[in-house]
C-alpha cells in the first residue's frame, strides 16, 4: 500500500518488488521519499509488507535531488538515477558512477545485453535528449518476464 505516494520507479528483483517514491500526505512521521521493497510471495504473487530499503531524504535532505529510475547488477548493487546532482547514484556503495562525464537528469535506465547499461538523459527543459551507453565490468540482473 503506497497511499499518498507519488511512484517514480519500479524493479522486480531476486523476488522483490523494489518501490521509489516519493511522499506528499500531511504525515511529517513517516518516509517523505526513499526506496522499498515487497516480498513477492508464491504461488500467488501477493506482496508482503512494505520493507523500507533506503530513505532518500536522510540522503538528500534539501529535497531537490529526487529519484527518477532504479535497476540493479549481477551482483545487487542498486544503480539509482536522479534529476540532480550526479546523474547514478550507487547503493550501498554511497557514491556516483563517473560523475566526471555522466549528468542529471536522467530518465531511465535500463540494462542491455553483456555489461552495458544504457541511460536515457533528458534535460529539465525537455530540449535535449540522449541515450548513453555505458560500459560496466559487471552485467545486469535478471528482468523478470525477459528472456536472458
Amino acid at each position: 500500500d503506497y497511499t499518498d505516494y507519488r511512484i517514480t520507479a519500479l524493479r522486480v528483483y531476486n523476488g522483490y518488488i523494489y518501490v521509489a517514491a516519493e511522499y506528499f500526505g500531511s504525515d511529517s512521521t513517516v518516509v517523505q521519499e526513499g526506496i522499498w521493497k515487497n516480498k513477492i510471495n508464491e504461488p500467488d504473487s501477493v506482496l508482503g509488507s512494505n520493507e523500507l530499503v533506503l530513505n532518500w531524504r536522510n540522503k538528500f535532505p534539501d529535497g531537490l535531488t529526487h529519484i527518477t529510475a532504479i535497476t540493479f547488477d549481477e551482483n545487487g548493487r542498486m544503480f539509482i538515477g536522479q534529476n540532480e546532482n550526479g546523474a547514478i547514484y550507487l547503493y550501498p556503495d554511497d557514491t556516483y558512477l563517473y560523475p566526471e562525464i555522466l549528468f542529471a537528469p536522467v530518465g531511465n535506465l535500463t540494462w542491455g545485453n553483456g555489461n552495458f547499461l544504457y541511460m536515457n538523459y533528458r534535460s529539465e527543459d525537455g530540449t535535449k535528449r540522449t541515450i548513453q551507453r555505458i560500459e560496466l565490468l559487471s552485467k545486469g540482473a535478471v528482468y523478470y518476464g525477459r528472456p536472458n
